[in-house]
């Protein structure tokens, strides 16, 4: 009885992956859907109420849970990926080393899945909600700021930063993170500017907005499966977004500076 426990205990929690050496690419696609989509759910309920929203959000729409699991089946497939390579590396080492370097290796990819997913929890939610509350247009609304966090951000992350602002379409699809283990975030608007959230707080109150509750039909106008088919995130693996994200930074400054070549020439 014992072992059958442990063994459910094993295939659905992260800690109990990460344990077995995360060799399951199908189980570790699981946990990390249950991770993300309870993250998902928990911040998007305090968000909810912090706007002022009245009940409880419970997440229903088939196309948002579809979109979360298209996001958990490329986590766990990079992962895997990831974990087979090291596990490569560790036993080119001696063999004396080899169980305290998988041990460390698998500690950290652990704490760098539960960050990844944390900050996709939180970015996911907050858009959403704002986005099928109809508050901003993700095509139009600057209201997101890249920012530089940590003691050293690199200089993929400095030039993300450079870009800002940013509409809620472009940062969605660069992804919630510049790389793995990124300690640089997003804030949307509605955190940098206070004027922003309060309006949003009274619009809500007076009843000219009602917030999205999680269901397939949400209070904003349009296609929800179109607005949310908007803000997937870039195809492809950590380099090919790097470059991505480069290069709409690049495009940003060039366009500040011929702005302001204009308006010098005036």
């Amino acid at each position: 009885m014992v072992a059958t426990a442990t063994a459910v205990w094993q295939e659905a929690s992260i800690v109990g992956q990460f344990s077995r050496g995360a060799r399951n690419e199908r189980l570790l696609r699981k946990v990390i859907l249950e991770d993300l989509t309870r993250q998902y759910q928990s911040e998007a309920q305090k968000f909810f109420t912090e706007l002022g929203g009245q009940g409880k959000f419970k997440l229903e729409a088939k196309w948002k849970q579809k979109n979360l699991e298209r996001k958990a089946r490329v986590m766990s497939k990079a992962l895997s990926k990831t974990m087979a390579k090291e596990e490569a590396r560790i036993m080119q080492l001696p063999a004396g080393e080899r169980k305290a370097a998988r041990a460390a290796m698998r500690h950290y990819k652990q704490g760098q899945l539960r960050g990844l997913l944390r900050q996709e929890a939180v970015f996911q939610a907050k858009t959403d909600m704002l986005v099928h509350s109809g508050v901003i247009n993700p095509q139009k609304a600057q209201v997101m700021y890249f920012r530089n966090e940590g003691p050293r951000p690199c200089m993929t992350c400095i030039g993300i930063e450079g870009g800002n602002p940013y509409t809620v379409e472009d940062a969605t699809t660069l992804g919630a993170a510049a790389h793995p283990n990124c300690l640089c975030s997003w804030q949307q608007g509605w955190e940098v500017d206070q004027t922003f959230l309060n309006n949003t707080k009274r619009q809500v109150a007076d009843g000219e907005v009602r917030l999205w509750q999680g269901r397939g039909r949400t209070p904003a106008q349009g296609r929800a499966v179109e607005k949310t088919a908007l803000m997937q995130e870039f195809p492809g693996n950590w380099t090919t977004r790097r470059a991505y994200q480069v290069r709409v930074a690049g495009q940003r400054h060039r366009r500040k500076r011929e702005a302001a070549a204009v308006r010098s020439a005036m």
